[in-house]
């Protein structure tokens, strides 16, 4: 009867609670209390109140730790970033200290460094720091800190000691031989221990280069974005100087004389890479020792006999695109935008005239003058300073006023060229600065040169000074516009242009166009500043007439030319150039007005390298656009 008076006070309830869908029954107590079931509740709320409590304690402990770790790895970043601070502070005391009198101490500049970066580097390698580097979002700025201290560390141990003794040998008061040039043997000496230097930056450059930058805070950057710069920098020009030096100590006389040819585009009378290049000199090298052998005119070749010569080899389909008297007269040797064509030229005349070969052609402007100046300091001519403001308006402009006989103002250029170059091969300049002032000209297109041995040529055109004209559109798609004078003046040092390229996508077609202008003042000239050709069209003296010359990309032809004003009919020239189709016309610009012409060309079907600009150098720098629809024809081939 209990059991049964038992059963009757519970209920049993149905839920369906089961996986299978089963019903199942689940005992209630309505009525008297169970003694077992008044024993288990205490228990189970117990239970659980330990299991949330240990959470808790376990969540805070978590925390803690995290906190402690953070603290721990917060001041060993600290340690780090100021080692490699102190390191680098010392550093950069090296250069300073190189004078034999302060051996002792940079000995101990350099050994502090070492200690420094080695401690960074034991810091950052610790199993923290291994730890947070694999944390999402932290990671990576971890890692980069990690990654430079360990490149920091290589460059003072493996590259600072060799190259402190490269350092010591290589400082300019060293290298300056007396009467003018450089000594070689300190670069033949460096030559030996530059792989060793060049070792350390390469493996310095393949730890920094796993660097994900993009991902790294700011504060991280500041860190080491100074450090990673410079390893990247210095890296490719290290390894390029092992690779070229032993090209050019010999162009340097290390293996005996090398005669040199330098001349320069007087730009106030426009040609295609310059001017006329009335002034040349030699320049003899031999050993180091660097000079001025002679220098000549354009009359000087007359005096010889040897103008009227075709130098250039160039076929009937060539000729075509210039004047008769290109090819005969050095003044005219510039009109080609292809410079190889011209130092041949040069070469061969010079030959002929002085029964010296030659070992290279180097050209440069007026504008280049004022950059070397920058960096040397300026010079005095016939009683005038020169210096890098106003060296270019003194012998473009001002030396036509200030010595109307012509053959006066030779002798002034004539001094200003041995000037520079006894201030230049001194020596007593910054290097660095010296080193802008040359990438400046080369950026410009002012400077080119030419070799005729192939490895040194192979140096021309990989720093980007053989001027030579492209001949496919694999590296890139290359325009070319290009001026010479046809008035017999010297009226452009008052011209500028503008280039502008636009691109049709769907028709593949581009089109440049240039604006010249002539921006002559009113006044009173010498004779020969002015246009000596201009009457003889019925055009006043101040006209400037100018052969716009287009070269088509290689591999396409010239469509179409829009000159819609100043077009004189008759002296249209075309033809094929270095494989390049070539169109030619004569456009009239008077005073103060600007005119324009635009070439347009189908690109071909094939995938091309981007579009690039060749163009004549002004006194001014030339404003160049291209249109962005032509990246578009860049990356793109039509279907088939």
């Amino acid at each position: 009867m209990a059991a049964n008076a038992d059963s009757d006070n519970r209920q049993e309830l149905e839920f369906f609670g089961a996986p299978d869908g089963v019903a199942k029954k689940v005992s209630v107590d309505s009525g008297r209390a169970n003694p077992r079931h008044a024993q288990r509740t205490p228990r189970r709320g117990w239970v659980r109140a330990t299991v949330i409590f240990g959470t808790v304690l376990v969540g805070l402990g978590i925390i803690a730790g995290i906190v402690i770790l953070g603290s721990v790895f917060l001041k060993q970043a600290r340690q780090a970033e100021s080692e490699l601070t102190e390191a680098r502070k010392l550093i950069t005391q090296v250069p300073k200290l190189l004078d034999e009198s302060h051996r002792e101490q940079l000995l101990k500049v350099v050994d502090e460094a070492q200690t420094r970066t080695a401690s960074a580097l034991e810091v950052v390698q610790r199993p923290l720091w291994d730890f947070a580097a694999g944390v999402p979002l932290v990671g990576a700025n971890v890692s980069a800190v990690q990654l430079t201290a360990e490149a920091v560390d290589v460059l003072a141990s493996e590259a600072l000691p060799p190259g402190l003794d490269l350092m010591s040998t290589l400082r300019p008061e060293q290298l300056r031989l007396e009467g003018g040039g450089f000594d070689l043997q300190p670069l033949m000496d460096a030559h030996a221990s530059l792989p060793e230097i060049n070792a350390a930056f390469g493996k310095a450059l393949r730890l920094v280069d796993r660097i994900d930058r993009e991902h790294t805070l700011p504060m991280i950057n500041d860190v080491i974005g100074e450090v990673v710069d410079l390893i990247q920098t210095a890296a490719p020009a290290l390894d390029t100087v092992e690779r070229v030096l032993p090209t050019v100590l010999p162009m340097l006389g290390s293996e005996g004389p090398r005669n040199y040819l330098l001349t320069f585009q007087n730009l106030a009378e426009i040609r295609a890479t310059g001017g006329n290049p009335a002034a040349t000199a030699m320049i003899r090298v031999d050993g180091g020792h660097i000079s001025l052998d002679e220098q000549a005119d354009s009359q000087t070749f007359y005096q010889h006999g040897t103008v009227g010569v075709d130098y250039s080899g160039w076929p009937a389909e060539t000729l075509g695109i210039y004047e008769d008297d290109t090819t005969w007269y050095t003044q005219n040797y510039t009109r080609t935008p292809n410079f190889p064509t011209t130092a041949r030229m040069f070469s061969g005349i010079w030959e002929a005239t002085t029964g010296v070969p030659l070992d290279g052609v180097i050209s440069l402007d007026p504008v280049v003058l004022s950059y070397i100046l920058a960096a040397t300091g300026p010079i005095v001519a016939d009683g005038i300073e020169l210096n890098s403001d106003n060296v270019v308006q003194a012998v473009l402009s001002d030396a036509y006023a200030r010595y109307p006989n012509g053959s006066d103002s030779d002798v002034f250029f004539a001094d200003v060229a041995s000037q520079v170059f006894d201030l230049v091969s001194s020596g007593q300049w910054d290097p660095l600065e010296m080193l802008g002032a040359l990438e400046s000209g080369v950026t410009d297109q002012r400077i080119f040169a030419w070799f005729p041995r192939e490895a040194e040529q192979a140096l021309a055109t990989e720093f980007g000074i053989d001027g030579h004209l492209a001949t496919d559109n694999s590296e890139t798609t290359e325009l070319g516009v290009f001026v010479n004078d046809w008035t017999v003046g010297k009226m452009q040092y008052w011209f500028s242009t503008s280039v502008a390229v636009t691109c049709e996508p769907d028709a593949r077609t581009v089109t440049t166009t240039i604006d010249l202008n002539n921006t002559m003042p009113g006044g009173d000239f010498v004779k020969y500043v002015l246009g000596f050709r201009s009457p003889d069209l019925g055009l006043p003296k101040t006209t400037m007439l100018l052969n716009v010359l287009y070269f088509a990309p290689p591999g396409t032809s010239v469509d179409s030319v829009d000159v819609p004003a100043g077009w004189i009919g008759g002296y249209d020239r075309s033809g094929v150039e270095e494989g390049r189709a070539v169109q030619s016309v004569m456009v009239a610009v008077p005073m103060g007005e600007t005119r324009s012409v635009s070439f347009t060309s189908t690109l071909p079907s094939t995938e091309i390298g981007p579009i690039s600009l060749r163009t004549t150098p002004t006194v001014t720098d030339t404003p160049v656009s291209i249109a962005p629809s032509c990246d578009v024809l860049t990356r793109t081939v039509p279907a088939a």
